[in-house]
């Protein structure tokens, strides 16, 4: 190639950069203009991108994800709150951000020697998917509640264990489920030995990570975990309750309520997830604003993470 023909070649790619990101102009403009296909501009384009002739800078919209997250430890009394740009009208895509900021956050807390407890659930399995690979050897990871059947991949016990590999740690499982259907079954199940050991270890755990749920609706995810029939169902949503956590079910003001339910629980219970010394709480998207409000009220969490337009909701909605 000649000096004059890689002079044409710079200067064509030149102007389709200028065009493209200066003046905003389609491909298929830029392509009439200069008398080209589409597919070569595409080609140029895609070239000057490896060849590192263009950046890209996103100025996102950093200074108002402060703003709120200052505002909610101000107002609940927080020790962190961590918020993620609402980039997206998908809810999966923006539960995906909200899990990676979470998993993020749980490196910067975690201490080598520390013990972590978790809730089970599609959020949480989120997660753990999105926690980069590390090594924490002497880190214990613990159920939060028993399992449930029938759940594999959202189950606490295979997230525990999931969690632990990503970590480089250990896992503890919880062989009992979560809901029972007697107070007897539970009071039996909870002075088991084996039960007892790993929820103490929970109950003494550095970190908490937990779901929120919400209970609003049939469609819920709390009421994929709880096999009601139609008149329980009807019941609890006509009830003041307003989320879970831990399938412990609360009211506006973070007071436990349907307390028929919430006594056939294995697991901790919202006093003792509150007094372990990092409890937070995950949780996203518009369907979620009540029970994060609620558990916010209630102090049953001393950490958040989520997204800007729902807890733009939260903070309208708290004032």
């Amino acid at each position: 190639m000649t000096m004059s023909e890689r002079d044409d070649i710079l200067r064509q790619t030149a102007k389709i950069l200028t065009l493209r990101y200066m003046e905003n102009r389609s491909q298929s403009d830029i392509a009439k203009q200069l008398g080209l296909s589409t597919a070569k501009v595409n080609r140029v384009i895609r070239q000057a991108h490896d060849d590192g002739l263009v950046e890209i800078t996103l100025k996102l919209p950093q200074e108002r994800m402060h703003n709120l997250e200052q505002h909610l430890i101000k107002l609940f009394g927080l020790k962190t709150a961590v918020i993620q740009p609402s980039l997206s009208k998908d809810d999966s895509v923006i539960t995906q951000q909200v899990a990676l900021a979470a998993g993020e956050l749980l490196i910067e807390t975690v201490k080598p020697d520390s013990i972590i407890c978790i809730s089970g659930g599609k959020t949480m399995a989120e997660i753990v998917e999105q926690v980069k690979p590390m090594s924490f050897p002497k880190v214990r990871v613990v159920p939060a509640t028993g399992g449930i059947q029938g759940h594999h991949y959202t189950d606490v016990n295979y997230l525990a264990s999931k969690l632990a590999e990503k970590l480089g740690g250990t896992s503890t499982q919880l062989h009992a489920p979560l809901f029972v259907d007697t107070d007897e079954q539970r009071a039996l199940l909870m002075e088991m030995r084996s039960v007892k050991e790993v929820l103490d270890l929970a109950r003494n755990a550095d970190i908490a990570l937990v779901g929120i749920g919400s209970v609003a609706n049939e469609s819920d995810s709390y009421y994929d975990l709880r096999t009601l029939s139609g008149h329980q169902t009807e019941a609890l949503t006509s009830t003041q309750c307003q989320g879970e956590i831990l399938a412990h079910l609360y009211d506006d003001y973070g007071r436990t309520c349907a307390d028929h339910l919430n006594r056939k629980l294995i697991g901790l219970n919202l006093k003792e997830l509150g007094n372990v010394e990092h409890s937070i709480g995950v949780a996203a998207t518009h369907s979620k604003v009540s029970a994060m409000l609620a558990a916010l009220r209630g102090g049953l969490i001393n950490g958040l993470v989520s997204d800007e337009d729902t807890v733009a909701s939260v903070l309208e909605q708290a004032e």
